[in-house]
């Protein structure tokens, strides 16, 4: 599950570095490719990533007899 939100982060980044250097195109940019719904995205990536970071505590319960 991390990995993949951490790659999903990434590819987003990616796509909005190569658009960086595509020419610019007549019209308006498509909705996802506005530089508000990137920074949202990856905010929403970002945050997902971190509560998957959040270590998982496991109470070991060790019975002697």
């Amino acid at each position: 599950k991390l990995h993949q939100a951490v790659a999903a982060r990434r590819q987003v980044e990616y796509q909005a570095w190569r658009r960086s250097f595509a020419p610019k195109k007549e019209g308006a940019p498509k909705p996802e490719e506005t530089a508000e719904a990137v920074e949202a995205k990856i905010a929403e990536l970002t945050k997902s990533i971190e509560e998957l970071r959040q270590p998982v505590s496991v109470e070991w319960v060790i019975e002697l007899r």
